[in-house]
């Protein structure tokens, strides 16, 4: 068995990791939320288009991120061969297959969104009076 070590990613999430293999997780979490919390602060930035492009891409990365807890205590620390409690099970399909399918659902009607929105803008911009 492997020794573990905290990690502490700045505040964002304290882990036990074997050698630090869930840092990269820690670090991917923080600057993607950091890059999508500044794109609506500029004045120049806020549009509906935009709006629409942030909230997608926090949908999909919230997609991503549900699962994460539960493949890393299986896969990470290896215990994916060891009897799981039966409350886990409800966990494990609220965080790995509930949680992503709407994420990535809404993720899809943003999409949707986005093609109407720039179907009624675009020649609303390009007509000429």
């Amino acid at each position: 068995m492997t020794r573990l070590t905290s990690v502490k990613f700045s505040s964002v999430l304290s882990v036990n990791s074997p050698k630090g293999a869930v840092t990269h997780h820690g670090v991917m979490v923080r600057g993607i939320t950091q890059r999508h919390g500044v794109a609506g602060s500029h004045e120049s930035m806020r549009s509906a288009t935009n709006l629409i492009l942030v909230a997608m891409a926090q949908s999909d990365m919230l997609t991503g991120l549900w699962p994460l807890p539960c493949y890393v205590y299986f896969y990470t620390f290896e215990r994916a061969a060891e009897y799981v409690p039966y409350a886990w099970c409800f966990v494990y399909n609220c965080l790995a297959e509930y949680l992503p399918t709407i994420c990535h659902t809404a993720s899809i009607w943003f999409t949707v969104g986005l093609a109407v929105h720039r179907y009624a803008i675009v020649p609303a911009l390009t007509h000429t009076t």
